[in-house]
């Protein structure tokens, strides 16, 4: 099979809050380049208008939630399937990118990325290029024109050994360098991990620390991968 039609990539999705529509993440999958991947949605039913077309999905695998959300169970929960369902695959070649339900990516990232971690089996962890953008709304208040207002080389955020976190993004007139007890971590918002770098950083009560916030347990995992 060529790797157009073998899923070398899970797209993990948690829909959360209020989803009338189709969410970003998921309109732009659509439009990828890259057809190697599998969308995985953590929904909780409060999707509303959105239900009708996550349901009948068969490219979708829906894992369905009820009552409180929790958005770091769910992407604990998501990686446990995904990884039940690789099992006996070889994982250095197989990706899980975490993606925000508000984010819209570019036709050609996974396509970008996955070309990335083939050139390189040395590297664990890598994002798309990142851009602020809002939407502009018609008269009728639906969205009409997505409007860019600008890019980051990288962004994440710096977590010291205290669990101090702080957003940082490259070529903001506040970023530095790192000290040597710092930890660059990733947010949740889109980033792609090698799932057997993701093997090796589980822990007893799963990938991401249920007691945090999603930034600080993003930045926590990205630490633990620091000490590994």
């Amino acid at each position: 099979l060529s790797m157009q039609s073998t899923e070398r990539v899970a797209v993990h999705v948690v829909l959360a809050g209020h989803v009338p529509r189709m969410p970003d993440a998921l309109a732009c999958l659509e439009a990828q380049t890259c057809r190697a991947f599998r969308t995985v949605v953590a929904d909780h039913g409060a999707t509303e208008g959105g239900r009708p077309w996550l349901e009948g999905r068969s490219d979708l695998i829906a894992l369905r939630r009820r009552g409180h959300q929790d958005i770091l169970r769910d992407q604990n929960d998501l990686l446990a399937l995904t990884r039940s369902r690789w099992e006996g695959e070889n994982l250095d070649q197989r990706f899980v990118l975490f993606l925000a339900q508000g984010v819209w990516l570019e036709a050609t990232a996974l396509e970008e990325l996955l070309r990335a971690f083939d050139a390189d089996s040395n590297l664990q962890i890598a994002g798309p290029g990142l851009a602020y953008a809002e939407w502009a709304l018609d008269d009728d208040g639906e969205r009409e024109q997505l409007i860019p207002q600008g890019t980051w080389a990288s962004a994440g955020f710096s977590l010291t050994k205290a669990r101090r976190l702080r957003i940082r993004a490259a070529g903001l007139p506040d970023t530095e360098a790192l000290a040597p007890d710092e930890v660059f971590g990733f947010p949740l918002k889109a980033v792609m991990v090698r799932m057997s770098a993701l093997e090796r950083l589980k822990t007893s009560i799963g990938w991401f620390d249920e007691v945090l916030d999603p930034e600080l347990a993003a930045a926590d995992l990205a630490w633990r991968a620091k000490r590994l």
